[in-house]
């Protein structure tokens, strides 16, 4: 397996068997870390719940890289890495404008996986929003349109993203237009086998979903992904399928247009609950300009039960031209020199 070498000593040495929860006993890779002889590290530039993202230089070729480091308690769970090795292979087969690619993948001296993708200039959907907020209507519509394309060809792939927003999606501006990058596809959803610890609910509080009390170990053990984007079936305990990107896409439509989720909550547990106490408003209900078609095609999106939102991502994306083609074109609102950011 590949090996880190550095000027400095392995930041975590404790024994494996007394970890604490995921992600909090490991400090940042100091710059200058080299890992597996070919990526040195420079800075960290992303923070998740189970490790961190770094810019790195890949030395052979003398370009910038990303590198997703698990820490080191995610990286010893033998069932983890053994879905990351696997569906890390998966992954790095997929190439497609609008998904990062994967470049390598492997564990360091100190036993911490890491993943290596392409290292993409520009910002989050989220940073978008907050900066350029409302969005042209068109530039919405292209923004999804590039999203559904993506998700087309990651499920042709036989895979789930399981935790699509807007934090994972990255936007950067072009000579024409912007050009939208998917990321964390996969990944994303073996990271979070641990997301109960973060969205345990209250256990004296039952969510309640159609008349049926829905205990909160249910969503503890189940709920894997973003309260707010998660899709009720899956809050309910179901594996996430295409149609739970989908449900995802839909909000994620929802934010660009109105800059909030629908959903919203003092915490996890109010938000899911809300999710699956009632649908989600029509967004012209935020912002007037919404037309009828892009109500509709939202409220589709985002439909309590699987069966009758868009078949595919296919049928996501054509009912998105056709509203596209409705609509006054826009100039984009990305901005090249906002700064770099990679999804964590």
């Amino acid at each position: 397996m590949p090996s880190l070498s550095s000027a400095s000593s392995c930041p975590t040495t404790r024994s494996m068997r007394s970890l604490p929860m995921w992600g909090q006993e490991d400090q940042d890779l100091p710059s200058g870390t080299v890992l597996a002889n070919a990526y040195r590290l420079s800075e960290r530039i992303g923070r998740g719940a189970y490790g961190s993202v770094y810019r790195a230089e890949q030395i052979s070729l003398h370009r910038d890289v990303a590198v997703k480091v698990l820490s080191t308690s995610a990286s010893a769970d033998p069932e983890l890495a053994e879905r990351f090795v696997r569906e890390a292979c998966a992954v790095s087969r997929l190439h497609h404008p609008n998904t990062v690619t994967v470049l390598d993948f492997g564990r360091s001296q100190c036993g911490r996986l890491y993943l290596v993708m392409e290292y993409v200039p520009g910002m989050t959907l989220t940073e978008l929003v907050t900066r350029a907020a409302p969005l042209p209507l068109a530039q919405v519509v292209e923004l999804c349109v590039q999203v559904a394309m993506a998700l087309e060809a990651i499920h042709a792939a036989g895979i789930i993203h399981a935790d699509l927003k807007s934090e994972n999606i990255l936007c950067e501006r072009l000579t024409r237009g912007e050009l939208v990058k998917v990321v964390d596809f996969g990944i994303a959803r073996l990271t979070e086998a641990g997301v109960s610890r973060v969205l345990v609910p209250d256990p004296a509080a039952p969510l309640r979903s159609e008349g049926a009390e829905v205990g909160a170990a249910t969503i503890a053990a189940h709920a894997r992904g973003t309260p707010g984007y998660i899709a009720p079936e899956v809050i309910l305990g179901a594996a996430p399928e295409p149609a739970s990107d989908i449900y995802a896409a839909g909000i994620l439509l929802y934010f660009l247009l109105t800059a909030e989720l629908p959903f919203g909550g003092r915490h996890a547990r109010e938000v899911l609950r809300r999710q699956l106490d009632g649908p989600v408003m029509p967004p012209s209900l935020q912002r007037r300009d919404v037309p009828e078609s892009l109500d509709a095609l939202v409220l589709r999106a985002t439909a309590r039960k699987p069966g009758q939102r868009f078949a595919d991502a296919s049928a996501l994306r054509d009912a998105l031209e056709v509203v596209a083609h409705e609509l006054p074109p826009t100039q984009p609102s990305c901005d090249r020199d906002s700064g770099d950011v990679i999804v964590h």
